[in-house]
C-alpha cells in the first residue's frame, strides 16, 4: 500500500499531520524530485531501509505541476522499484524545495534525511548566497544526511572526524553503519599543514615537529575510537588539506559510505571559514553522510 499526503500549504513543526498513525515513530524522510533517476531512487531505498524505520518520499513541486501525474507516476515506480516495502508515504508539498524538505524532515522527526546527487554547478559567490537544493538542506538539516551518490557500491565506509568534539559524532555515525552494512570503517584525522606547526617553523616545516603533532592526534583518534565503539577499524592520521585527503582517501579505499561532519554555517562565515563537508558532498565518488555537529563553545 502506498499513502500520499497532499499539501498546498503545509503545516508546522507542531501541526497535526493527515497521517498521525505514521507521524508518531521517528522515520527515514528520501527528498525526491519529480523527475528522479531510477537508479537514486533505488540506491536512497537501499540506503534508507537498512535503518528499519518507516519510509516517506517527501516530493516539493511548484505550482504549475501537475500534482496528480506526479503522484501517480512516483506511486508506479515506487510499486516497480521497491517490491518489498508495504507502507511507503509519499509526502507532495507545493513550495520551496529546500524549506519543504527541511520542514518535512522536522515534523515527521526524522532520523535520516536522504537526497539524490548533490550537482553543485555554482560559482563561489552562487554557493553561499544562492546555494543549490542540497546544500541549503545540508547547511540547516538538524538530522544525519545522505547525499546518494550512486557510483560505488560497497560496505566499507570511510569516516573523517577533526577530533574536536568529546562526543565523537562521526565515529559514532561510523560504527553504528558498521553494523548497518557489515563493512570495514577507516577513521582519517587531517591535520592542516600551517597549524601543525608554529608560525616561526611554518617555512622550515622541522620533520620532528610534524611527527609529535601526527603521534598526539594518533592517540587521540584512538581514544576516540575506542569510546565510540569502532571495532578493528583502521585509523590514519596525516598533514593534509582535509578535502583532497578525504577525497583522495574515498577513492583508493573505494569505500560505498563517506562520513564527515558539519557546524552549518553560512554566509560570510562560511565564506571565511569554508567547508570541507560541502567540498566533499560535491566531488565524492561515493554515497556522503554528513552529521550534524554541535557550535563550538566560545571561550571567554
Amino acid at each position: 500500500m502506498i499513502t500520499t499526503i497532499l499539501r498546498a500549504n503545509p503545516p508546522g513543526p507542531s501541526s497535526v499531520d493527515a497521517a498521525p498513525s505514521l507521524a508518531a515513530s521517528r522515520c527515514v524522510v528520501i527528498a525526491v524530485a519529480s523527475d528522479e533517476l531510477d537508479d537514486v531512487l533505488i540506491r536512497a531505498g537501499a540506503r534508507a531501509r537498512r535503518w528499519g524505520l518507516p519510509l516517506r518520499l517527501c516530493v516539493a513541486v511548484d505550482t504549475r505541476q501537475d500534482r496528480v501525474a506526479i503522484v501517480r507516476d512516483l506511486a508506479h515506480r515506487v510499486r516497480r522499484l521497491w517490491p518489498l516495502d508495504g507502507a511507503a508515504v509519499i509526502d507532495l508539498r507545493v513550495g520551496d524545495p529546500a524549506e519543504q524538505i527541511l520542514a518535512c524532515a522536522e515534523q515527521h522527526h526524522a532520523a535520516l534525511l536522504v537526497l539524490g546527487p548533490a550537482a553543485h554547478r555554482q560559482g563561489l559567490f552562487g554557493r553561499i548566497f544562492a546555494p543549490s537544493v542540497p546544500t541549503s538542506v545540508l547547511r540547516a538539516a538538524t538530522c544525519p544526511i545522505v547525499l546518494s551518490r550512486g557510483a560505488v557500491d560497497s560496505p566499507d565506509i570511510l569516516v573523517a572526524t577533526g577530533l574536536d568534539d568529546p562526543t565523537w559524532p562521526e565515529l559514532c555515525a561510523a560504527a553504528t553503519e558498521a553494523v548497518r552494512t557489515g563493512g570495514r570503517v577507516t577513521a582519517l584525522h587531517c591535520i592542516e599543514p600551517v597549524s601543525a606547526l608554529p608560525p616561526s617553523d611554518v617555512l622550515s616545516l622541522q620533520p620532528r615537529r610534524i611527527d609529535e603533532t601526527e603521534a598526539v592526534a594518533m592517540a587521540h583518534l584512538e581514544r576516540g575510537a575506542a569510546l565510540a565503539g569502532l571495532v578493528n577499524a583502521e585509523l590514519r592520521v596525516e598533514v593534509a588539506t582535509p578535502s583532497a585527503a578525504i577525497l583522495a582517501h574515498a577513492r583508493t579505499l573505494g569505500v560505498g559510505l563517506l562520513i564527515v561532519g558539519t557546524h552549518g554555517r553560512r554566509g560570510a562565515q562560511r565564506l571565511l571559514l569554508g567547508s570541507t563537508a560541502e567540498h566533499v558532498a560535491r566531488d565524492a565518488p561515493c554515497d556522503v553522510m554528513v552529521v550534524r555537529l554541535p557550535k563550538p563553545t566560545l571561550i571567554a
